[in-house]
C-alpha cells in the first residue's frame, strides 16, 4: 500500500519555528503478520524519513520496530547538511483495538546515536466514529540530557510535553 500527508503548525510560542510537513510512505507485507513499512517527508526543517519491521500476530494487534530521522534532531538549518553526530533514534511501539471503534497506541523513541541522548514516550487513543473518519488525541513525554559545554557552562536538560489531536478522512479509494 502507499499513502501521502500533511501537516501545518497552527500555533506556535517563543523561539520554535513553523514544522510544516508533506510526505509519501509505502507499506509491504512479506507474509500475513510480518511487513516492511518505509516513508519520507520534507518540510521546514528538511528531510525526515521512517523504516520499520511491523509485526501483526492478529486483527487487532499491532508491533513494530525501526529507525527514525527526525529533520528536527539531525539537519541543520539550511535542510541540507547533516549536523554533528546525530543520526536517528530506534523507535518501537504497539497499537491495540479494543473495540470495533477505539484504539490505543503506544511508541517509545530512543536516541542512542546523537550528542544529546533522549528517550519519548508517547500514548494515544483513536476513535472511529464512521469508515471514513478517525479521530485520535495524544500525549508525549520525554527526557532529553546534553552533556554539551557551551561556552565552560554545561547545557541544559529538558523534559518535553506535548499534547496532539488528529482528524483523518479516508475514502473508498
Amino acid at each position: 500500500s502507499v499513502y501521502a500527508f500533511g501537516q501545518g503548525t497552527v500555533l506556535r510560542r517563543g523561539d520554535l519555528r513553523a514544522n510544516d510537513r508533506g510526505g509519501a510512505g509505502a507499506r509491504w507485507r512479506l507474509s500475513d503478520q510480518v511487513a516492511l513499512s518505509g516513508e519520507v517527508s520534507y518540510g521546514t526543517a528538511g528531510w525526515g524519513a521512517l523504516g520499520t519491521v511491523d509485526y501483526d500476530p492478529d486483527a487487532d494487534s499491532h508491533y513494530y520496530v525501526g529507525y527514525k530521522l527526525d529533520p528536527d534532531r539531525a539537519w541543520s538549518d539550511t535542510g541540507s547538511l547533516l549536523q554533528g553526530t546525530d543520526a536517528g533514534t530506534v523507535v518501537a511501539g504497539v497499537r491495540r483495538r479494543l473495540s470495533d471503534e477505539l484504539s490505543v497506541f503506544s511508541e517509545s523513541d530512543l536516541d542512542l546515536f546523537g550528542r544529546n541522548r533522549s528517550l519519548g514516550q508517547t500514548y494515544g487513543v483513536s476513535y472511529q466514529p464512521t469508515t471514513a473518519w478517525t479521530l485520535t488525541g495524544g500525549f508525549e513525554s520525554g527526557q532529553i540530557r546534553d552533556d554539551r559545554i557551551v561556552g565552560g557552562v554545561k547545557a541544559s536538560d529538558f523534559d518535553r510535553f506535548a499534547l496532539s489531536t488528529a482528524a483523518t478522512y479516508k475514502g473508498e479509494d
